[in-house]
């Protein structure tokens, strides 16, 4: 199963945890209230760095699913 990742912009409150444990995957600019996914369907390889954000996410706004 391929993983899918994406943010619940209604719970991101833009703390960057999951730029900071995965910047491959994730990106937020200064100006941008919450973060976004950037490549939405990362490989196998990038699933510690994803699993990881995850959990360091305060507020529980990274899915990962697969």
């Amino acid at each position: 199963m391929t993983m899918k990742v994406r943010i619940d912009t209604g719970l991101c409150e833009g703390h960057g945890q999951c730029v900071s444990a995965a910047p491959q995957v994730f990106d937020m600019a200064d100006s941008d209230e919450y973060a976004h996914v950037v490549l939405e369907s990362p490989p196998e390889s990038m699933r510690g760095g994803v699993e990881f954000a995850q959990k360091l996410c305060p507020t529980k706004a990274v899915i990962v699913d697969g």
